[in-house]
This record gives structure tokens, C-alpha cells and sequence, in this order.
């Protein structure tokens, strides 16, 4: 039964970091995309204001 709830534990702790590294993961991938999108906004915009 403590086994149990120490694996419980382990379980809850490893979890929280696997999810903020998937965080992590998400917002570095993410951060180019968003860039990128506005970089082409803004190229758009240029060549249709110009």
C-alpha cells in the first residue's frame, strides 16, 4: 500500500515535468510559426500599401 502511494507520488512529480517540458516544447516550436506568419503579414501589407 505505501508502494503504492509512493509510485503515486513519483508518478504525480514526473508527470508535472513531462508536462511543462511539453510546454517548453510547444512554445519553442510554436515561436517560428508565429514569426514567420507575422513576418508574412507584414511583407503582404508592404506590397499592398506600396
Amino acid at each position: 500500500m505505501v508502494l503504492v502511494l509512493m509510485l503515486l507520488v513519483v508518478f504525480q512529480e514526473v508527470e508535472e515535468e513531462v508536462y511543462y517540458f511539453h510546454m517548453q516544447i510547444v512554445i519553442v516550436i510554436r515561436m517560428p510559426f508565429q514569426l514567420l506568419k507575422s513576418y508574412m503579414l507584414h511583407q503582404n501589407w508592404s506590397t499592398i500599401s506600396g
